[in-house]
C-alpha cells in the first residue's frame, strides 16, 4: 500500500519557522473497497532516514549486515490511515489529527474534573462526552474570567 502509485497533493508547504505546522503531503489508495490516505511528512523521512542510518551502522559493526533495515527506507516519513469518512483526501489527515486532540482533551478534562472510570451502556457514550464536554466549557469560562480579571481570586 506505501508503495501503490498515485500523486501526492501537498497540504502544507515547508515550514518557514519551527512553531508553523509541519509540512505534509497525502494521497489516496484503494483497496480491496477499503480507502486508505498514505501521508508522508518530509521533516519525519529525513530523521527516520538519519536514525535508520546510526542504527544500520551499528548493526554493521555487530552483525557485519544489514539489508532489511535497508530496504525499510521506502516507508522513512509514511504513514496510513484506514478511513470510510467521506472527507476529501486532503481533509483525512487533518481531521484524524483533530479527532486526536480531542481525545486528548477529554482524557485532560478527565484528569481535572477527577472523573472515575465510566463503563458505558449502549447508547451512553453520548452522554458521557456530552457531560465532559460541558465540564470543559464552564472550565474554560472560569479560566477566561479569572484571567480577565472580572472576577480575582484571593491567594
Amino acid at each position: 500500500m506505501l508503495s501503490h502509485g498515485g500523486r501526492y497533493c501537498q497540504m502544507r508547504p515547508v515550514r518557514g519557522r519551527s512553531k508553523e505546522p509541519a509540512p505534509l503531503r497525502v494521497k489516496e489508495v484503494r483497496l480491496q473497497e477499503r480507502r486508505y490516505a498514505v501521508c508522508l511528512n518530509q521533516e519525519e523521512r529525513i530523521r527516520d532516514a538519519a536514525a535508520r542510518q546510526a542504527f544500520v551502522q551499528t548493526l554493521r559493526r555487530k552483525l557485519k549486515g544489514s539489508d532489511k533495515a535497508l530496504a525499510e527506507a521506502r516507508f522513512d516519513g509514511k504513514w496510513v490511515l484506514r478511513t470510510n469518512v467521506e472527507f476529501s483526501t486532503p481533509k483525512v489527515p487533518l481531521k484524524y489529527k483533530l479527532m486526536r486532540i480531542v481525545e486528548d482533551s477529554i482524557r485532560s478534562i478527565k484528569s481535572v474534573l477527577h472523573t472515575l472510570p465510566i463503563h458505558h451502556k449502549a447508547g451512553s457514550a453520548r452522554a458521557t462526552f456530552s457531560a465532559l464536554f460541558w465540564g470543559c466549557c464552564c472550565a474554560r469560562s472560569l479560566r477566561l474570567i479569572f484571567d480577565s480579571g472580572i472576577i480575582e481570586v484571593p491567594c
